[in-house]
């Protein structure tokens, strides 16, 4: 893994945003699994995931992530 991109920063990151690992997941479009061996250290995000992952700390992830996980919710039940 990238050592400025330690899987102790994405928890980090997940966690001030206020997402759990299955949340971050569905943004991501990985499994919540995924998200867990990216925080363990036991296997890096892909290139596609690393990019997403600097959403984290864009002001747009951080506005309107936390709607449109409620309206995704809403639309499943």
């Amino acid at each position: 893994m990238n050592p400025y991109v330690t899987g102790q920063t994405i928890q980090m990151l997940r966690e001030k945003r206020g997402l759990t690992q299955k949340q971050l997941a569905e943004l991501l479009f990985v499994s919540d699994k995924t998200i867990s061996k990216w925080e363990t250290g036991n296997a890096p995000p892909g290139t596609r995931q690393g990019m997403a992952l600097l959403l984290l700390q864009s002001a747009w992830l951080v506005s309107y992530a936390p709607a449109a996980i409620s309206k995704q919710q809403s639309a499943v039940k």
